[in-house]
């Protein structure tokens, strides 16, 4: 997994105290996938 500061401060904002560990897991896959610039990565 390669990411930086800017996707963990994004994943913070977006996640909530009430979310599960599904709901992280889901904003990670998607974070992973199109990054903090909302542009598709290959990975």
């Amino acid at each position: 997994m390669e990411g930086d500061v800017r996707d963990v401060i994004s994943i913070g904002k977006l996640v909530r105290k009430s979310d599960g560990p599904q709901e992280i897991e889901l904003i990670m896959e998607i974070m992973m996938k199109y990054g903090v610039d909302g542009r598709e990565n290959d990975c």
